[in-house]
């Protein structure tokens, strides 16, 4: 495929959601600016597009669902079009901001495909429910199964994963690129959402731009650590000596556990891009739904609200939460109890709309209700799910001083330990001046803000998950983001204020908490920009996706053109380079499932269920009714096969050959089971 036509594709593909989005977003507002509209698009038709594809792939092949809610869209927009054609718009804002607003977002995008390329797929992405999984979804893998046991559904938020097959299936970007174009084009919309949003609060075009820049880049102290890889690297090239992973400091500076700028956390976990976007505009909806008092908006917003779900259903749950309790804390703080009680009928309409449809629309929510007919509540061996935390509930933290997580000793992060304050200290005591700052100003969004980041980062504190410590972390991502915003608007209120702009010095202090506050995004830039991670490497696609005339790839072209979603292979690999991925390389070049039945127990020792007991015992013999009580259709043998359990299989199974390759002492045999 020409990259010409993969570009053209593309353009029709986004210009197609883009169109849409505006269109509805023109009906739906009796007035508004263009800027707004266009923000507003993104959202629209990228939160509606994933909602749909989802909906209707339970009835319709999800290949070709990808196309007919494009087709939906075509359709509708055309009707739009002559219905809005009498509505005059206008600008919000003049030519010189339009231009900054424009170049700011293409240089975003550019800069941000050109980093989330270079950034190395690694750990939860090459996990069985993440990239794997998407590559098998856009092989028609819908309703979405899990992978390892294809029995059973993906208990996992695969919205992002959805998106990537998409895209990947409608414009024929590979794969892995797929996750590159919608990162960098959801940090475009997220930032535009940011401008829109802020400037409700500033009414100032200038300080928008600068807050919403700071939302995506405001970081920790945390880039410091990088001061020790001086040492590490004086050792290793004037002493010489021999040390591991001598640039491993490098990223450790950019990825801390528990505070990375948005912009990071949306590079390094897809899932956080969507959900972030969904987030700020779902807020921007919210306040728009009241302000015009118009239903049809708050059914919009509900259905993008359901789809958070497929995202980030603890940013679901979080923002449900918050939408019950910000009315009373409005009216508490405003003494507008009528105002609060539109805001608390608005959060019902909502949550009666959107909750049901989470709950049945797939993903972890839905299989923590057993809705889908599996009575089995597992904690996944691969890819592991917020099934436990709801499922198995949580516990009150007796000593909400102290962090339950991967850091410290024996899990426990005390609130005053050097890890903790290098990561959140110069954040919060920021964060707790502006709120402070803004008291007097009462301003419904900043509430809103302020509630929301309080509630994101105590939650981890007051409550413990017994199963999975590293799920309190999640808490902390959207953290960041309501974060930045308050930081940001607190730090440029001071400095445009008239009697503060004649202080040179007061302008200079302001300028260097902001450069450090940003350090750690700008060292997260230089890297992926310049020598890359690992160094003098641009990506490490090459790993898993092979090349055109290596020895797999004629292999795995057999398997696309000839064998179906639910053909499943049957593979050996105890040499597998990816342990924790069982037959990863296949799969992201296949599409196909290649089971290997691991399932792990919300128990703390792993149990036997039949499908897991039945390959344990078929690792042993291959027997005949093992491997068609699995459902394998196919052998895919290569000289990683153990030689006594390939014999086995090759005797105890009826088999026809079907492709065969040898160079040298390399040989892939593919036999279907009879």
């Amino acid at each position: 495929m020409s990259i010409v036509l993969i570009l053209f594709k593309s353009i029709i593909f986004w210009g197609i959601l883009f169109s849409f989005g505006y269109q509805l977003s023109k009906y739906l507002f009796k007035k508004n600016y263009i800027e707004v509209l266009i923000a507003l698009s993104g959202l629209i038709g990228l939160g509606l597009y994933i909602f749909l594809i989802n909906a209707i792939g339970y009835f319709i092949a999800i290949k070709i669902t990808f196309y007919l809610v494009l087709l939906i869209f075509i359709i509708i927009y055309g009707v739009l079009y002559f219905i809005n054609k009498p509505k005059k718009l206008e600008w919000g804002i003049d030519k010189k901001w339009r231009k900054i607003l424009l170049i700011t977002v293409l240089l975003l995008i550019a800069i941000t495909f050109i980093i989330d390329n270079r950034v190395p797929l690694a750990d939860d992405q090459t996990a069985l429910s993440c990239v794997p999984g998407a590559a098998t979804i856009a092989e028609g893998n819908f309703p979405v199964m899990a992978i390892w046991m294809p029995q059973y559904p993906l208990r996992y938020h695969y919205g992002s994963h959805l998106l990537a097959a998409a895209i990947y299936k409608v414009t024929d970007v590979p794969l892995y690129m797929s996750y590159d174009v919608q990162v960098s084009i959801l940090i475009g919309i997220l930032f535009l959402l940011g401008f829109i949003l802020i400037k409700k609060i500033t009414e100032n075009n200038k300080k928008s731009l600068i807050v919403s820049f700071l939302m995506l880049c405001i970081g920790s102290l945390y880039f410091l650590k990088g001061i020790k890889g001086i040492f590490i690297l004086y050792n290793k090239y004037i002493l010489y000596q021999d040390m591991f992973a001598p640039f491993k400091f490098v990223l450790e500076m950019v990825t801390p556990l528990l505070s990375r700028p948005s912009y990071v956390w949306m590079i390094i976990f897809p899932t956080n891009a969507l959900g972030f976007v969904l987030i700020i505009g779902i807020i921007y909806l919210y306040f728009s739904s009241i302000k015009e008092n118009n239903k049809k908006i708050i059914l919009l917003n509900s259905l993008l609200l359901a789809t958070l779900a497929l995202f980030a259903e603890t940013f679901f749950a979080v923002f449900c939460f918050l939408i019950i309790i910000y009315p009373f804390v409005f009216g508490l703080i405003k003494k507008d109890w009528l105002r609060a009680k539109f805001f608390l009928i608005t959060s019902l309409l909502m949550l009666m709309i959107a909750v049901p449809i989470a709950f049945i629309q797939g993903g972890v929510l839905t299989h923590y209700l057993g809705i889908d007919g599996h009575d089995i509540k597992l904690h996944q061996a691969y890819g592991y799910t917020d099934i436990e935390l709801l499922k198995r509930g949580f516990e009150i933290n007796k000593e909400p001083w102290i962090l339950m997580t991967r850091l410290g000793e024996n899990n426990r992060l005390p609130i005053y330990s050097p890890k903790f304050l290098l990561e959140w200290g110069l954040l919060l005591i920021l964060i707790i001046i502006a709120v402070i700052y803004f008291w007097k100003r009462k301003s419904k969004y900043i509430i809103f803000l302020e509630l929301s980041f309080f509630v994101l980062f105590l939650i981890p504190f007051f409550i413990i998950f017994p199963l999975e410590s590293c799920s309190t972390e999640r808490f902390f991502y959207l953290a960041n983001l309501f974060g930045g915003i308050i930081i940001g608007l607190f730090l440029f209120d001071l400095y445009f204020k008239k009697r503060n702009l004649e202080h040179k010095l007061f302008k200079k202090i302001i300028f260097f908490i902001v450069t450090v506050l940003i350090a750690q995004w700008m060292v997260f830039q230089l890297i992926f920009l310049t020598i890359g991670y690992p160094p003098a490497k641009w990506n490490n696609m090459d790993k898993f996706f092979v090349k055109k005339n290596s020895f797999e790839a004629e292999s795995y072209q057999w398997v696309r053109e000839n064998t179906k979603i639910n053909d499943y292979f049957l593979i050996f690999n105890f040499n597998n380079d990816y342990i924790e991925t069982p037959n990863l390389k296949f799969i992201l070049n296949t599409g196909r499932i290649a089971p290997v039945y691991t399932y792990i127990s919300i128990e703390d020792n792993p149990i036997d269920i039949p499908e897991s007991y039945a390959f344990k015992q078929l690792q042993e013999n291959c027997d005949k009714k093992l491997i068609k009580y699995l459902d394998y259709k196919y052998f895919y043998i290569d000289e990683n096969w153990p030689e006594e359990l390939k014999n086995k299989c090759l005797i105890n199974n009826n088999l026809e050959l079907k492709f065969e390759s040898i160079e040298g002492d390399r040989f892939i045999k593919i036999y279907k089971i009879l």
